[in-house]
């Protein structure tokens, strides 16, 4: 559902189904906004009209990836950024998405980029320093946020607890979530676990 997020902020047609089944939505909740925002770092923002498509706490780059193909399967040329703390992780991104995307071992919280360089940032299940957030994305830009639901992992926290409770919203209690803007699309999804 990232992907799709990301195409439709952007206006890119939607003619595929997700990549290799991705349903991101296991009792998450994603939502997306737009956003404006000072800092110093790398421009990337000078390659042809192509789309700037970061991906803060990337990981080892699966959405990214994804989003990445989805837009290109359907007309839309992006380039992706992927940041992440895990050095380890990043050299996993680089390992398997690194012909189409370029990553780093930096902080969400110090982003490395010039200002208002990003269409779109995406952070999936990882901090969301609104701040930084708002900084980096272009005017008319966006961000999109998944982060787990109130009944994320609920039929697992059932096998390990007697009376499990749902779990928190992170926009609730997150503080690096305070200041984001309402959102313009909100989606949540849930699928059952068979343990």
């Amino acid at each position: 559902a990232v992907a799709e997020m990301i195409a439709a902020g952007l206006d890119v047609p939607q003619q595929l189904p997700r990549p290799f089944g991705d349903d991101d939505s296991s009792g998450c909740s994603g939502s997306s906004s737009s956003g404006s925002g000072s800092g110093s770092g790398n421009d990337v923002s000078g390659d042809g009209g192509r789309l700037q498509i970061l991906d803060a706490g990337c990981g080892e780059g699966y959405y990214l990836g994804h989003t990445l193909s989805h837009l290109e399967a359907n007309g839309a040329g992006a380039n992706g950024h992927g940041v992440d703390v895990a050095k380890l992780a990043v050299r996993l991104a680089a390992g398997r998405h690194g012909r189409i995307a370029s990553f780093a071992v930096a902080s969400s919280f110090r982003l490395p980029f010039e200002d208002h360089v990003f269409d779109a940032v995406m952070s999936v299940f990882a901090p969301s320093p609104v701040k930084q957030f708002r900084r980096v994305v272009r005017p008319g830009g966006f961000m999109v946020v998944a982060s787990p639901g109130a009944t994320h992992l609920h039929q697992f926290r059932t096998m390990l607890y007697d009376t499990p409770q749902a779990l928190p919203l992170r926009s609730e209690t997150d503080p690096d979530m305070q200041g984001l803007p309402s959102p313009t699309e909100e989606r949540r999804g849930t699928y059952d676990l068979q343990l």
